[in-house]
């Protein structure tokens, strides 16, 4: 993931619980936190440590709980931006307080995007100090998206700009992201080494993204075609099923038939017998033998012997 890029280019340990040390204020204020949360035991030494840019809340639930005075909502904007090659050469300990000043571009995405910022000078690349942040973050508070929420399958934010340009999240960029920004699907951009930007134009804009895992929509397909198959397979099956009961009733109407038929033989062999009885009054012996029978023809053939 991305974002394991992200934090140890600050010099930040990455793990399953990333700790950034207090002293690290700076990265507070890009990554849009508003509270921060302690214990009462903790209190003391986290106010000896801390910078001035925390108010005291209060106690709740065994909870001290502190503001962010140099907070900044999700998505803003930058004037400046800086090459990852020169990102590269500073110092560490300070690349945080650099990043609420300039966004760090790509070689290649510098190209296509840098002429929608200005290139951070070289004298800003060091005066980078606490006086320094909180200016810093009140012009990034200034740009600042008036709408950010959480959705089912991402974020929608909405943000009025004077001019086109790159709107930045503190997100770990992704490639199952789609952003849209006013309905149209627009590039997402890998920047700060492992977070987000959208380009958007000047006006009032809504900014949509949508995430979807990578394999999801190819698992997808293949369960789609899997049930046509299986549709498939049903419908051979069942057309199957009813060609044997229609088979079925045709077996059975032929034997029907023929018992039919082997009745009426039987039948008038009884009532050719009888006939003989009356009309020739016979005493000897007697029988009848069916030699033959044509239905096609409608006619019988007997033997008679006495």
């Amino acid at each position: 993931p991305s974002i394991l890029s992200f934090y140890p280019g600050l010099g930040v340990k990455r793990d399953v619980r990333s700790e950034p040390e207090i002293t690290n204020y700076a990265l507070r204020g890009l990554l849009s936190v508003e509270y921060l949360i302690t214990t009462p035991e903790k209190r003391e030494s986290f106010e000896d440590e801390a910078d001035e840019g925390w108010t005291y809340l209060a106690d709740v639930d065994g909870y001290t709980l502190y503001h962010n005075d140099n907070y900044v909502p999700m998505g803003f904007t930058y004037d400046y931006y800086i090459t990852e090659e020169s990102y590269e050469t500073t110092i560490k300990n300070t690349r945080a307080n650099l990043l609420m000043r300039a966004l760090v571009l790509s070689e290649e995405d510098a190209e296509t995007y840098g002429k929608y910022l200005k290139k951070l000078p070289d004298a800003k690349l060091d005066d980078l100090w606490y006086d320094t942040y909180v200016s810093d973050c009140a012009a990034r508070r200034a740009s600042a998206c008036s709408t950010f929420q959480m959705t089912n399958s991402g974020f929608h934010a909405e943000i009025t700009l004077k001019r086109d340009n790159l709107v930045f999240f503190s997100v770990p960029y992704d490639d199952g992201f789609t952003a849209y920004v006013n309905g149209k699907e627009t590039e997402v951009i890998r920047v700060d080494e492992g977070l987000m930007a959208v380009l958007a134009p000047a006006g009032e804009n809504t900014i949509d993204f949508v995430y979807q895992a990578d394999g999801y929509s190819l698992a997808s397909k293949v369960s789609l075609a899997a049930l046509a198959v299986l549709c498939a397979a049903y419908n051979i099956y069942d057309s199957i099923r009813t060609i044997g009961r229609q088979f079925d009733g045709v077996y059975n109407r032929i034997n029907q038939m023929e018992c039919s038929m082997s009745n009426q033989v039987y039948s008038i062999s009884g009532q050719v017998e009888e006939i003989l009885k009356q009309q020739n009054a016979l005493t000897a012996d007697y029988g009848t033998e069916l030699v033959s029978a044509d239905l096609s023809k409608n006619t019988v053939t007997f033997s008679v012997y006495a």
